[in-house]
């Protein structure tokens, strides 16, 4: 059962907490971002997104339908990313170095990417409808948000490391615990991820019955406010979005993942948006992803609270406290994640059934 679980209700201007947030910044004036090296871009349709080192952005504005989801962008590596939305296979020169052998095969095959392209324009078109289902934007008042500015920020932002998509409320700090299965149903069904069909190693796991469970601990922010909200934890990975929905003139959104320099500080003019995720702990993108998690006799052990790469992480924005200003503000970071291998032999008959333990054959999935 999932289940979401409000940690605080913040009513005070930019969603400060005491436990997670020691200082609120309320000047009116932005942080001038740090100029971005952008690696490759693609526009389309007063969208776009682009990748700076360390992290991916999406920007769009309102009425504009986005490229992607944060959810589906974030599931790609940064070059697959690339290609399924660039117009042609080439992998741009300065973000090659970031190419696995993975991407640099998906470029040289014409059915695969062209399946992938599919899928993400599938869900583009998905995206649009969501908006455009939403309820219609009214004229835009200052100092508030619109209800298509809500839809669109929500869309965009997806569900997040939580397990609803709440982007656009005003609910302050929140603890969630998503739990999601990796199985084999096909489109349409119950699982968020496909299992992998082999464990790596000898073992097919095509079977019906496999299946994987994951269990996350997410904190996370949600601000639709006047001020400066800001959001100090520590997890695994941050994504986060800032729309500027009404105001007098550009405000800052900063991320940081770990304990160095921002990974991004980006200006969005009032009536865009921007969406980031930062790759430092892009490790999570394999980790989340059922066939690099499926080992010979075992599934890995997830990522615990704790270790290395248990980091400080950091939203912050900064030019929303002005008159008339208005924005939403939403932010995750990722605390734990345990995975776990099982079976559902009931469904299947199988009886008595269990993962690979070094061998393939009698009970084993095969």
């Amino acid at each position: 059962m999932k289940t979401f679980r409000m940690l605080w209700l913040v009513a005070l201007v930019g969603c400060a907490d005491r436990e997670l947030d020691a200082e609120n910044p309320t000047t009116d004036q932005p942080a001038a971002p740090t100029p971005l090296d952008v690696l490759a871009r693609v526009e389309r349709d007063g969208s776009t997104m682009e990748w700076v080192p360390g992290a991916t952005i999406f920007t769009g504005r309102t009425n504009a339908m986005p490229l992607l989801d944060l959810d589906t962008a974030e599931k790609l590596r940064p070059v697959e990313l690339y290609l399924a939305l660039a117009g042609d296979a080439r992998i741009p020169e300065r973000l090659a170095p970031y190419a696995t052998a993975t991407d640099r095969a998906l470029a040289s095959d014409p059915a695969q990417l062209s399946a992938l392209r599919k899928r993400v324009s599938d869900r583009a078109a998905e995206l649009a409808r969501e908006i455009a289902a939403a309820t219609p934007a009214i004229h835009e008042r200052a100092g508030s948000c619109t209800a298509g500015q809500i839809a669109t920020a929500r869309s965009a932002f997806g569900r997040g490391y939580t397990d609803a998509q709440t982007c656009g409320d005003h609910l302050g700090f929140i603890d969630s615990y998503p739990d999601y299965l990796y199985c084999n149903d096909g489109p349409g069904g119950d699982c968020e991820y496909d299992l992998g069909r082999t464990d790596g190693y000898v073992c097919p796991l095509s079977d019906p019955c496999d299946y994987a469970a994951a269990s996350v601990h997410a904190r996370a922010m949600r601000s639709n406010t006047w001020g400066n909200a800001h959001f100090v934890s520590s997890g695994h990975r941050i994504r986060g979005l800032g729309y500027n929905c009404t105001g007098n003139g550009p405000l800052t959104m900063s991320l940081r993942y770990g304990d160095g320099d921002w990974d991004t500080q980006v200006s969005i003019d009032p009536g865009f948006y921007k969406g980031v995720y930062v790759w430092g702990s892009g490790l999570l993108q394999e980790r989340t992803i059922a066939i690099d998690l499926v080992g010979n006799g075992h599934i890995y052990d997830g990522i615990g609270a704790s270790g290395a790469t248990f980091k400080s992480v950091e939203y912050e924005i900064s030019g929303n406290a002005g008159t008339n200003d208005r924005g939403i503000f939403c932010t995750d970071t990722q605390q734990s994640l345990t995975i776990t291998g099982t079976s559902n032999p009931q469904s299947c008959g199988h009886g008595n059934v269990s993962w690979c333990n070094g061998l393939c054959g009698g009970g084993c999935f095969e």
